[in-house]
């Protein structure tokens, strides 16, 4: 039979020795060496993706604020530029305001006007616009009901074309065309004129405005204009707001001498024009009359088409454009102004950015 509360030996023996029982110890269980591997698989690529985050979160950060400084740059240039059109009105109402005959020695046709600040600079360039043939001045002109005399206008911007070295063949093509676009009416003008039906048809349609044009660069619109044609009429067209054809003939460059020429038809030679612009008197002709008096007598004889000629010479202005280019830091802005002569004072009537088409 069994012993009743038998006491182990080992317990028995620490209790006569009078020292603590000893418990034995516990064996110890590591993990295998493939679950170690694991874990540090793991925690390699949390941390990589933690880094990846980091690395977008400040890659964004980063791009947001380059696209607030490029706005705040972008915005300060605009504000630089409106400051430039200021500046513009306010030394076009110096010189001219008063109703003052307008030449190149003012201070408004000045090429270098700079102005730096902080951070960059500001150039400003004042051109006249009534140093040009003002294409809406067609606009006056209607397509006959019946064959008649080309009307003076038409047959001056004909000469204008011819003067610039256009192919003969398109001159009169370019300019019914040109006249089916600014008239009101929907009748083609000659054989080779085009209105609604032709551009209706074009990818993508549209149809001809019938009335002033905004700006010189509509003419891309028009068939035949090509780029070239184009580029060899920009030095001598302009587009205003009126139906006037009035060229200033103190504010003339002796490289627009054509012009001058094509008023008179061509019967006042190319070489004649440059010559009166180069003789011109440094604060420019006082008026029309001491300009006139120049002429050759076979050219200024008191005749219906002479008479109207004259009355399209002047030596006063009232459209301008100014361009104002502004550099901030990393921001580039060019603003041009279109202004005009308002009840004494120059006034801003049109804007746009960019490269200048007019």
């Amino acid at each position: 039979m069994d012993k009743p509360n038998a006491m182990p030996q080992p317990f028995i023996s620490e209790l006569a020795t009078g020292s603590p029982p000893r418990r034995q110890p516990r064996p110890v269980t590591r993990p295998p060496q493939r679950q170690q591997g694991v874990a540090l698989i793991l925690v390699l690529l949390t941390v990589a993706i933690i880094a990846m985050l980091a690395t977008e979160v400040s890659g964004l950060i980063q791009f947001d604020l380059r696209l607030a400084q490029n706005r705040f740059q972008h915005q300060q240039a605009y504000w630089y530029a409106l400051g430039g059109e200021r500046l513009a009105r306010r030394i076009l109402d110096e010189d001219l305001g008063a109703g003052a005959s307008a030449n190149l020695q003012q201070g408004w046709a000045n090429p270098n006007l700079q102005y730096p600040f902080d951070g960059g600079g500001a150039s400003l360039s004042i051109r006249d616009q009534q140093a040009c043939f003002n294409i809406n001045a067609l606009t006056t002109l209607q397509t006959p009901i019946t064959p008649g005399p080309t009307p003076l206008l038409q047959r001056q911007f004909e000469t204008l074309f011819a003067l610039v070295d256009i192919d003969p063949q398109q001159i009169q093509p370019l300019n019914e065309v040109l006249r089916d676009w600014l008239d009101s009416d929907s009748q083609p003008s000659g054989f080779d004129g085009v209105e609604d039906l032709h551009y209706s048809g074009q990818t993508p349609a549209y149809q001809p405005v019938n009335t002033a044009v905004a700006g010189r660069s509509e003419l891309g619109l028009l068939q035949g204009f090509d780029p070239a044609i184009r580029q060899q009429l920009a030095p001598f067209l302009c587009a205003l707001p009126d139906d006037k054809l009035l060229l200033n003939i103190n504010t003339l460059s002796e490289a627009q001498a054509p012009l001058l020429s094509a008023l008179f038809e061509g019967n006042l030679p190319v070489s004649d024009a440059e010559l009166l612009i180069q003789q011109r008197p440094a604060e420019g002709y006082s008026d029309v009359d001491a300009f006139w008096a120049l002429l050759p007598p076979d050219i200024s004889t008191a005749t219906p088409a002479s008479d109207a000629v004259k009355k399209q010479l002047s030596v006063q202005s009232r459209f301008f454009i100014a361009t104002t280019a502004v550099t901030f830091y990393d921001s580039r802005f060019i603003l041009n102004s279109r202004l005009r002569l308002d009840k004494g004072h120059f006034r801003a009537y049109q804007r746009y950015y960019g490269t200048s088409h007019d």
